[in-house]
């Protein structure tokens, strides 16, 4: 859990940001001008409540929702569903959890997204290359393609991009001894095979 910090780090962590937030606030004020996100780059998604909780366009009636978190711990006897963090919100401390270390760490581990590749069914899909249809990249495919002209099965085979890159990603070749079974997955053009244990014809 490496990529998780430990409160006590967070905790020391908030005092230090929080008080390098009050200083750059002091400058600003002293040169008449306003702090710019170039400004809090290092601390935005750092202290307890985040920075930039201070930043979104709710903040001034946020002021105003006082019991809030009284309120939330009553919703886990109003609200079925299971919600482990029932004791904070996104919107007056912001988001205490990040997993992008553990994403990069992940893919890294698993011998970065070409090797990944090389034990999926990829090659079935005849993608000339993964990028858009695996892990976001800076180019942002899908975000590209959203705001375009797009026929009615064009719009509904973007949507399939994330369905895609569910389906190579757990189909891995570790267990591709006895594959006796197969079918030919229209959508797809290529063969889906499994296992089964005892031969049935």
């Amino acid at each position: 859990m490496k990529n998780m910090k430990p409160w006590e780090f967070e905790f020391i962590d908030s005092q230090r940001v929080w008080a390098e937030y009050a200083l750059k606030r002091q400058e600003a004020n002293a040169q008449n001008r306003r702090l710019t996100l170039e400004d809090l780059d290092d601390s935005w998604d750092r202290g307890i409540p985040r920075i930039n909780t201070l930043f979104q366009k709710d903040r001034h009636t946020l002021a105003y929702d006082k019991g809030w978190r009284v309120r939330t711990e009553f919703k886990t006897y109003q609200i079925l569903k299971q919600n482990p963090f029932w004791w904070t919100h996104q919107r007056h401390d912001g988001k205490l959890w990040n997993l992008n270390n553990y994403r990069t760490d992940m893919i890294q581990a698993l011998g970065g997204v070409e090797g990944i590749l090389e034990h999926t069914l990829f090659r079935g899909t005849y993608f000339p290359t993964w990028e858009g249809l695996f892990w976001e990249r800076a180019s942002g495919f899908e975000e590209s393609m959203k705001f375009k002209k797009l026929t009615n099965a064009q719009r509904s085979g973007l949507n399939q991009i994330p369905n895609r890159r569910f389906t190579l990603w757990w189909s891995p070749t570790i267990n591709r001894a006895n594959v006796r079974l197969t079918f030919s997955f229209c959508f797809w053009g290529f063969i889906v095979g499994w296992k089964n244990g005892s031969p049935w014809w």
